[in-house]
C-alpha cells in the first residue's frame, strides 16, 4: 500500500490518473467537475473497480451504498479528503 497523499492538490492529481487509467482517457483531459459517468464513461461496473482502486490508494472505504452518489470526480476527492482528516 503507497503512503496516504495528504496535500489536497496531490489527492486531486492522484484521484484524476485513476480515474484516467480506469477510463482510458487522458489525465490532461478530465476535470474536477467531470461527472463520471455522461463525461468519463464509468459505468457501475468500472466504479466498482475503481472504487478498489481508490481504497488501495488512500486507504479509505467507498462503500457500494456511497458509490452512487459519485457523481463527479470532485465527489470522490471532497470524500477522500473528509476520510483522511477524521
Amino acid at each position: 500500500m503507497s503512503e496516504k497523499p495528504k496535500d489536497l492538490k496531490k489527492i486531486e492529481t492522484r484521484v484524476i490518473e485513476l480515474i484516467g487509467e480506469q477510463a482510458g482517457i487522458s489525465a490532461k483531459d478530465i476535470k474536477l467537475d467531470s461527472d463520471l459517468r455522461n463525461d468519463l464513461g464509468i459505468d457501475s461496473f468500472a466504479a466498482v473497480e475503481l472504487a478498489f482502486r481508490l481504497k488501495e490508494e488512500f486507504d479509505v472505504p467507498i462503500s457500494n451504498i456511497e458509490l452512487p452518489k459519485l457523481r463527479t470526480v470532485n465527489d470522490i476527492v471532497e470524500g477522500i479528503k473528509k476520510s483522511i482528516n477524521k
